[in-house]
């Protein structure tokens, strides 16, 4: 991998692309945590299983069109499984550059990569301005680009991706200290450097230093999850919708067990556990500032689904 990626980046000017949907790895989260607290997940949409052997994962500094040394991924990953990749910092006693990953990613690690900085030159230093790139090598020693997370030298936004205001006025990102998870309806991985990059429409956001997503990503590729998850994105509704008078209602064909709201920015604003599920749940909006929210739902049989709801 590493003497091929010396002769590639001809990446932007072409490149292999064979995904078609549901047949390939992707980058199903992107943990962006405080100080060391970083992470990818790496997904198998298809139904069959792939060696990952040829795959490697490589980070595009800032605006920096040369890659990264490369990660080179291992073993065999079963449909629909991940394999989380966690940067290699675990000793108790390192501080500032070298302070450890908390315990809470440390256990949801598959492999850790990169103990030494190397200059920049190692993949999972990334902090929410860099690229990164899961690709593998052909039978003819090309690089084939199967996913991408963000866009390789943007001189448009040099500080990151999903731009938005912050309750102090100031402008920051959401590739910075969150977690990005796949969303659902993401089939096939982001195959060629884009225009603009929308981050919004390929992930979901959720606060820093999340890292109960880790190790299960649900996509619809899944027969076993998909049509589930779409069922009862359908059986549930949220009403009045805008809310204006500080509530609204979700009912479900379900009894619904847990609810969690979050902010479009990844914050959770609300969060209830229902003891005794119900198929009808009353959420008080007074104290909330106007805008849209994400509320998700599980019900008491497993199923989850997430609706879009304004708050005027």
């Amino acid at each position: 991998m590493k003497t091929a990626l010396l002769t590639i980046f001809s990446f932007l000017i072409a490149i292999g692309i064979s995904a078609q949907g549901c047949d390939n790895l992707i980058i199903s989260e992107y943990v962006e945590g405080w100080s060391n607290n970083k992470a990818l997940e790496i997904y198998n949409a298809s139904p069959n299983p792939i060696d990952m052997a040829p795959y490697g994962i490589v980070r595009f500094q800032n605006q920096n069109q040369d890659p990264s040394n490369a990660v080179d991924l291992q073993g065999v990953l079963m449909p629909y499984q991940t394999y989380v990749v966690v940067i290699d910092k675990r000793d108790s006693t390192g501080v500032d550059f070298e302070a450890p990953v908390w315990s809470e990613l440390q256990m949801q690690a598959d492999t850790f990569v990169n103990p030494q900085y190397n200059n920049g030159t190692e993949t999972m230093y990334f902090n929410g301005n860099d690229a990164i790139m899961l690709l593998d090598i052909d039978m003819s020693g090309g690089l084939v680009v199967h996913d991408l997370v963000g866009k390789v030298g943007d001189s448009d936004f040099p500080d990151g991706w999903g731009p938005y205001v912050n309750s102090q006025g100031e402008t920051v990102y959401m590739s910075q200290n969150h977690t990005l998870v796949r969303k659902q309806n993401i089939t096939i991985g982001l195959t060629s450097n884009p225009a603009s990059y929308n981050l919004e429409a390929e992930f979901d956001t959720l606060p820093a230093n999340t890292f109960d997503m880790l190790g299960f990503h649900t996509c619809v590729c899944d027969p076993s999850v998909g049509i589930d998850e779409i069922q009862d994105n359908a059986s549930f509704a949220v009403y009045p919708n805008p809310s204006e008078n500080g509530f609204f209602n979700i009912e479900s064909e379900h009894a619904i067990s847990h609810v969690s709201v979050y902010s479009m920015v990844g914050n959770l604003v609300f969060e209830m556990n229902l003891l005794e599920p119900k198929q009808t749940v009353f959420i008080e909006t007074l104290d909330w500032t106007e805008g849209a929210y994400l509320v998700n739902t599980r019900t008491s049989n497993n199923l989850v689904g997430t609706k879009r709801i304004i708050v005027k």
